[in-house]
């Protein structure tokens, strides 16, 4: 079998020498790579294995990286000061660090901290634990900001005449895959789970990544076993051409139309993939063969930071809405109430039968 080549983690660069452990026998001598590299028989714990030519950098192609130093190399940063700006690249949120651990220091923890929350990493460790950290981090950030953003909302909206809270309508919410690399762990759950906890709406959630598979849901929720879930939530990569559940499966608002039939008539439609309602004829004809009360969505690429606490007033106003018989055409006053200006951020779209209402258009 022939040997490929390693490529820096650094800088790219494919000038990298293969440092193999042992002495060669004489037809290895003859039919090994130039770029492979016998060390001879005595070596360390962790000794690097791969050596870059052009900028130097020296790692391990172990799993395991058991110092900071071994970390950084494997994600490919030259220093620690590319450490947090990587990962809020990645997965949106932006933590601080107190002190960076030395880079061979074994045994070494790296503290993440956000606001009062943090995650703790220990070395060694891997990339996939690495990452999970601060994934996991991410979500109790992401929920506490959300019960934050709830704590704002009017309470008496939510209690009923005995003063016990109201769980009257549902979210029947539908998500799509945000990313190819399946330890990335993106979703709208926290949130659906946030409105759950505090009486706000049930919520049945599915993940799809086909055409086929929204159809085969959308049918299923047509049930009336399903009559109280009357708020219908898509969330998902989007753009001007539709929903986009995974690569090559994508979904037009024609299409999305056709699939749900008279399934959502008199029910609110909350479309969460970026850009999906920037075609106006597109968004007026699906109200029109629908029948849905309101379609609510952006016009903006939205980011998870951005929307996540909007994204919680949103549903529970469309759930009041949805349980409460409340008319369509106030639902965009009660959304931006006191949030116009994060509104317009995301061009919030909010359509009915009456017509569009943009918050972009909105006066200051």
């Amino acid at each position: 079998m022939a040997l490929t080549r390693d490529t820096c983690r650094r800088c790219d660069s494919t000038e990298v020498i293969h440092l193999v452990m042992g002495m060669p026998t004489p037809e290895a001598e003859e039919t090994t790579p130039e770029w492979v590299h016998f060390g001879g028989c005595v070596g360390e714990p962790g000794q690097p294995d791969r050596r870059c030519e052009t900028c130097g950098a020296a790692w391990t192609t172990d799993e395991e990286t058991p110092t900071w130093a071994a970390a950084k190399l494997a994600l490919g940063l030259r220093d620690d000061a590319e450490f947090l700006p990587f990962v809020a690249e990645r997965i949106g949120w932006e933590f601080h660090i107190e002190e960076f651990p030395t880079d061979h220091e074994q045994g070494a923890v790296l503290r993440v901290e956000h606001g009062i929350d943090h995650a703790d990493i220990t070395f060694p460790t891997d990339v996939d634990q690495i990452a999970m950290a601060l994934l996991d981090l991410r979500d109790v950030v992401e929920l506490r900001s959300a019960t934050a953003i709830m704590d704002e909302l009017d309470n008496e909206d939510l209690d009923d005449e005995e003063g016990e809270l109201m769980v009257a309508n549902g979210i029947f919410c539908l998500e799509g895959e945000w990313e190819a690399d399946l330890r990335e762990r993106p979703s709208v759950k926290p949130v659906l789970e946030l409105l759950e906890r505090l009486g706000v709406a049930q919520h049945i959630h599915r993940d799809v990544s086909t055409v086929g598979e929204v159809g085969r849901y959308l049918r299923a929720w047509d049930d009336q076993r399903y009559d109280e879930f009357r708020v219908l939530s898509l969330v998902t990569h989007g753009d001007r051409n539709g929903l986009e559940w995974s690569p090559g499966e994508t979904t037009s608002l024609r299409d999305l139309a056709a699939q749900l039939g008279d399934v959502a008539r008199g029910c609110y439609v909350h479309v969460g993939g970026c850009s999906a309602l920037r075609d106006d004829a597109q968004v007026q004809e699906f109200v029109a063969s629908t029948g849905v009360k309101a379609v609510v969505g952006y016009r903006a690429d939205v980011g998870w930071i951005e929307s996540a606490g909007f994204e919680v007033v949103l549903l529970s106003r469309l759930t009041e809405h949805a349980s409460e018989g409340r008319q369509a055409r106030t639902l965009f006053g009660r959304v931006t109430d006191g949030r116009m200006d994060t509104a317009r951020a995301l061009k919030l779209v909010v359509a009915t039968s009456a017509g569009i209402r943009r918050a972009q258009d909105e006066p200051v």
